[in-house]
């Protein structure tokens, strides 16, 4: 993975672990971490409630407001532009262009107010993010 998340709360489970690479824009992946509160049941694909999502994005330079990355950021978190929202509870944050890479922080009400803002320190990339890739040799 391109990074370790170290400060998630003790009493939230992992549930997935995703890695995407994108077969139409060459170096472009994503990878991420899901975590909930709730109990295991037996059927793997129930949709959970309430989540806390950290995700690593390779970090491209979109100028196109149209397309879903580009980046509008509202603030700035260590030096670097981020976007945060909040409401009923539920915070993200995108922190852009970390070494090469966007770190994202979405939570439904798992964390306390100002949480993602708390987590994103704890969330350590690996060295070169932005040139990490999916496989195991390239």
């Amino acid at each position: 993975m391109p990074a370790t998340v170290a400060g998630v709360p003790a009493g939230l489970r992992l549930i997935t672990v995703n890695v995407h690479e994108s077969l139409d824009e060459p170096n472009y992946w994503d990878a991420g971490w899901t975590w909930t509160q709730e109990p295991a049941t037996a059927d793997p694909a129930r949709q959970r409630a309430r989540t806390l999502a950290v995700v690593i994005a390779r970090y491209r330079n979109v100028t196109d407001p149209a397309d879903r990355a580009f980046v509008d950021p509202n603030t700035t978190l260590d030096g670097h532009p981020a976007r945060f929202t909040e409401g009923d509870g539920n915070e993200s944050l995108t922190v852009y262009d970390v070494n090469g890479a966007n770190v994202t922080i979405d939570d439904s009400a798992l964390l306390p107010g100002g949480g993602t803002r708390a987590l994103y320190p704890t969330v350590t990339l690996v060295p070169q993010p932005a040139a990490w890739h999916t496989h195991l040799y390239r």
